[in-house]
């Protein structure tokens, strides 16, 4: 059994994993499905770069782990993700050069202030894709959440080395609001400034 599969079906971590949107008061989902979204983008940005299945297995546990430390709330969550994942990273069989790698993504995810793997490029990437309208968790007057509702899915699509975003929105749906947090899209494009691709995102009408 890899070490992804070791994870993936440990039932402390899934217990976790679903218990983060329960109790953390977020206004976006961390939990199950925000998680899967990215594990499975992290795996298809590395597979179609051309990356190896070490590379790839790394890049599925740390999109895995990324977002328990939001158990507790948001604030400091990437170094708490962290700090976590210690814990089942030592299930596993990983050297501890592969620990301390993907500890060190789960804790740049947020920022992108030190990407310093393939893996870790793509978790950026993939976690600022999953803005869609089925992780609001709550109501709000914020006017940056509100426009989320109106995406109505994400998509990542990697094609002849270049990687797109696309947004399937709404008529509702205001580009100018999106952009207004810098981090959607400052985020992504130092993901791709690492693996030496460009990026586009792009919205399409539902």
């Amino acid at each position: 059994m890899n070490n992804y599969n070791i994870l993936v079906r440990d039932d402390e971590l899934n217990d976790l994993i679903d218990t983060v949107d329960k109790v953390s008061n977020l206004v976006l989902g961390h939990g199950r499905g925000h998680t899967m979204f990215v594990v499975n983008t992290v795996e298809y940005i590395l597979s179609n770069l051309g990356y190896d299945s070490h590379n790839i297995e790394l890049g599925k546990i740390a999109a895995l782990l990324h977002d328990i430390g939001n158990l507790t709330g948001f604030s400091d969550h990437a170094e708490k993700s962290a700090e976590m994942s210690e814990y089942f990273l030592d299930k596993t069989t990983l050297t501890g050069y592969d620990k301390r790698m993907i500890m060190q993504a789960i804790r740049d995810h947020s920022t992108g202030e030190e990407v310093d793997t393939a893996f870790g490029a793509a978790l950026l990437i993939a976690d600022q894709a999953d803005y869609k309208k089925d992780r609001l968790l709550k109501e709000t007057a914020d006017k940056w959440y509100n426009n989320i509702l109106e995406i109505e899915a994400a998509e990542v699509i990697v094609d002849n080395g270049k990687i797109f975003i696309n947004r399937i929105v709404t008529d509702n749906y205001c580009e100018t609001t999106m952009v207004k947090n810098k981090e959607v899209l400052d985020i992504p494009f130092l993901g791709t400034q690492y693996l030496e691709c460009g990026l586009e995102i792009k919205t399409k009408s539902s």
